[in-house]
């Protein structure tokens, strides 16, 4: 027996048309996910009092750094590790009570900042002893 090939068909086969989806056509009695805005949450306190601020946002951004101005205004412009004079633009936000390991003591408070200069702030890591009057 002698096979043959299959013929195949010159018409094309017409594609069905998708239409766009109506969503006005069936009310939800909830608010689909696109629809709800989130209230972002920019500074979270613990219960233990501490606090944490927000930086994936621009009020949280914002908060961070009028805490670390109020801080160098408080320490004169002077480093709060070294005591030499600290520009503004050379100031990072230096934790007295440190972060420690992973952020698990995380305190942003206004009483925690201080401003230090970014290789002031490197060096002293996550070390409190000799610094802030701490034995």
């Amino acid at each position: 027996m002698k096979r043959t090939p299959l013929k195949r068909s010159t018409t094309p086969i017409p594609k069905k048309r998708l239409e766009p989806r109506n969503r006005d056509r069936i009310p939800l009695a909830i608010p689909r996910p696109n629809e709800v805005k989130k209230e972002v949450e920019i500074e979270h306190t613990f219960r233990d009092g501490r606090t944490k601020i927000n930086q994936n946002c621009k009020e949280g951004r914002d908060l961070y750094q009028q805490r670390k101005r109020i801080a160098w205004e408080k320490q004169g412009k002077l480093c709060s590790i070294c005591h030499l004079h600290l520009n503004w633009a050379d100031s990072t936000v230096d934790h007295i009570r440190v972060r420690g390991m992973g952020a698990g003591s995380i305190d942003d408070r206004q009483e925690n900042i201080a401003a230090a200069h970014a290789t002031c702030n490197a060096a002293r890591g996550s070390r409190t002893h000799g610094f802030y009057g701490v034995a």
